[in-house]
């Protein structure tokens, strides 16, 4: 990471059960800024009328306001579907996700991290100054993703399926923040992380 008194912003990304969101939990824990993609979307099915409105278009003959949950059912074993509901979701995440950069920028914060889900499958990288990917061992990975409610192989397999496999992304990573020995183990490595790379 620069060490200069500029904004940098930092992609975090990971494999579903991998412990990208723990880890996002964390960095707040450190007191730095965090913009989530999954909180922008959870945000845009609640309270956006136009979001609403785009969502009526793609499925005409489901009564809105429409629920994550729902949408999620119609979409999961039809990738065109799914594929025309991300190029709706990104343009409003992209501009929620820029505004918070702004902020930062505005605070002097000299980071900021950007928890995007599908960071390289949607070409997020770019917009990043650096990527770090969060991973565990396979087994650690699907234990953990079993263990949510509602889960099932069948689910855990198409969520797989939609994301680049874990080698795949900590190849593409400018820093790796491996989840499998827990918690604390995780904590201790990322503020190592962020004491060796944002000192002065």
């Amino acid at each position: 990471m620069r060490n200069k008194n500029t904004l940098y912003i930092l992609g975090l990304t990971g494999s579903i059960g991998a412990g990208k969101s723990e880890t996002a939990r964390m960095f707040k824990r450190l007191h730095v800024p965090v913009s989530e993609a999954d909180t922008i979307v959870r945000k845009l099915y609640e309270d956006s009328s136009l979001f609403q409105e785009r969502l009526s278009a793609l499925f005409p003959h489901e009564s809105v306001p429409l629920s994550r949950f729902q949408v999620a059912s119609l979409v999961m074993r039809d990738p065109f579907l799914l594929y025309k509901l991300e190029k709706i979701i990104h343009p409003f995440v992209r501009e929620e996700h820029d505004k918070r950069i702004q902020s930062a920028r505005e605070k002097g914060e000299r980071l900021i991290v950007l928890d995007i889900p599908l960071l390289f499958e949607t070409g997020w990288k770019r917009d990043c100054d650096g990527v770090l990917v969060v991973t565990c061992r396979p087994e650690v990975q699907k234990k953990r993703v079993m263990s949510r409610q509602g889960m099932t192989e069948e689910k855990f397999e198409l969520f797989q399926q939609r994301q680049w496999e874990q080698e795949k992304k900590c190849a593409r990573a400018d820093f790796i923040l491996d989840t499998t020995e827990g918690r604390l183990h995780t904590f201790r490595q990322l503020r190592r992380l962020l004491e060796k790379h944002c000192k002065g």
